[in-house]
């Protein structure tokens, strides 16, 4: 379990829409969840992302996470 924090500048969005535009996105806020292993990362979705399924992963400190999706709706 993570309990220290994460500066949010060392973590990056990586964003692959749908029509295979891959974006890496700044995180604006990182927060460690209260007794869990989970840590919050916020971020901002670029203006220009393409309606459609959306691939996500989380860069820092030299590791990247599992691939998440998600759907952006027109």
């Amino acid at each position: 379990m993570i309990t220290r924090p994460i500066p949010a500048s060392v973590v990056v969005v990586n964003l692959i829409d749908a029509n295979g535009q891959s974006y890496d996105v700044a995180a604006e806020d990182v927060r460690v969840v209260p007794d869990t292993n989970f840590t919050q990362v916020r971020f901002r979705l670029p203006d220009d992302l393409a309606a459609g399924s959306c691939m996500l992963t989380r860069k820092a400190h030299g590791q990247t996470s599992n691939t998440g999706t998600f759907r952006i709706v027109p």
